[in-house]
């Protein structure tokens, strides 16, 4: 089953790349990342084309339109690209990407 991360951020310039490896660390086989960068205003634009390698995909939004629309978009991208199951993380590095597989199983 091939599961989506989805990662909304906002001004995560500091915390973004450590998140990203995490997550392409984390124990499960078959994962794509996809961060929506919901208009921040430090340098996570240019922290995030860095990591265009690392993701599978990363939506911008040209104006802040909250957390709430970042996921939407992450979702329905997640879904056009048929993932199996969606989950998110916060951008800010908030949970732990190593836990994915104990989640999945709960």
């Amino acid at each position: 089953m091939k599961l989506s991360i989805v990662i909304p951020c906002y001004n995560e310039q500091h915390t973004i790349a450590s998140l990203v490896a995490a997550v392409n660390a984390a124990p499960y086989p078959d994962k794509e990342i996809i961060i929506v960068d919901d208009c921040s205003r430090d340098g996570t634009h240019a922290e995030l084309e860095k990591l265009k390698d690392q993701v599978s995909q990363i939506v911008y939004h040209k104006v802040n339109q909250g957390k709430g629309a970042a996921l939407r978009a992450g979702c329905a991208a997640a879904l056009a690209d048929g993932a199996g199951a969606v989950i998110t993380l916060d951008g800010d590095g908030q949970h732990d990407p190593a836990e994915i597989p104990a989640f999945l199983r709960a």
